[in-house]
């Protein structure tokens, strides 16, 4: 309704005037552009007319619907505002684009998301202390990414980008990839220690046997017990592993980081202080280059 009222105005004050104020498909170029640099004119002073007339609330409206341009309106507008310290219409006026700018911006991210997935930075750990390690970025620094150990005592600090991490847990995944079996070799990592019923278990029983007048018959069913324990264990582990060889068998090399890929075969990224890269497979053993150099060299010599 503003745009209209304002626009009506506009064509008046071009009529009072003389000036052109609308067109035919039979005008040239350059009568158009008179007509247009007229339209401008009579909008500018429409404009300020109704800045005299302080009718805030219609010019802002005019001004959120996006058919003038800045220089039209929002400029003068924010101005007059700012010179007369009127500073909740100011508000009033520049909220609308600053959501719309945040909104596309948001927008923006998350289609640049979903189309480039990239590196869960959650499952970046220290390989020092084990604990989770922060990304941050500073453009003051020549080297602007790092990472920070969240445990205080570790104070590990690695300077690494995103990029570069990515590229490399590719190269290890590839690795994989060319040999499956390396999935299936036992690095096992603290994540993969003896679950702690299983040690209360074997506590138990090394306790009984240390008695004089203990029960024959209670520490067999001890020991069967936690025997069971540890095969539904070690049965749980084979199929994991199974899985997750099968897994890069069936994977081509990867050219780019495949987040996908690496959500369904990574439980963790390991850096230690000097950078390097392991990875923590979901059956728990630890991928890294010497690590790979070790088993390749070992199955050369077997």
């Amino acid at each position: 309704m503003s745009y209209t009222k304002f626009s009506k105005e506009v064509t008046k004050w071009l009529k009072a005037n003389g000036l052109p104020c609308y067109g035919t498909a039979y005008d040239g170029p350059e009568v158009t552009q008179t007509r247009l640099d007229a339209w401008m004119q009579g909008s500018k002073m429409i404009a300020q007319k109704w800045i005299s007339e302080k009718r805030y609330q219609e010019l802002i409206s005019c001004a959120h619907g996006g058919w003038y341009q800045d220089d039209v309106l929002f400029e003068p507008l924010a101005i007059h505002f700012v010179k007369n310290h009127l500073f909740d219409e100011l508000r009033f006026l520049c909220e609308h684009d600053i959501r719309h700018s945040v909104k596309n911006l948001l927008s923006t991210i998350k289609s640049e998301k979903e189309e480039h997935k990239t590196l869960d930075i959650d499952t970046v750990r220290c390989a020092e202390c084990g604990d989770r390690l922060i990304h941050r970025t500073d453009n003051s620094r020549k080297n602007t990414e790092s990472w920070y150990c969240k445990n205080k005592d570790c104070k590990t600090v690695i300077r690494k980008t995103v990029a570069v991490l990515e590229d490399e847990i590719t190269e290890l995944l590839n690795s994989v990839i060319q040999n499956p079996d390396l999935a299936g070799k036992e690095y096992i990592s603290s994540k993969n220690e003896t679950p702690i019923e299983i040690k209360r278990m074997e506590n138990e029983i090394e306790r009984a046997l240390g008695q004089i007048d203990f029960d024959k018959e209670t520490i067999q069913n001890l020991i069967l017990q936690c025997a069971s324990k540890r095969y539904e264990k070690e049965k749980s582990q084979k199929h994991i592993t199974d899985r997750l060889k099968a897994d890069f068998e069936k994977s081509s090399p990867l050219s780019v980081f495949d987040a996908e890929f690496f959500s369904k075969t990574v439980t963790a990224v390991l850096l230690t202080k000097n950078g390097s890269v392991s990875l923590l497979l979901k059956n728990g053993n630890i991928i890294g280059k010497e690590k790979n150099k070790d088993v390749n060299a070992s199955s050369d010599n077997a």
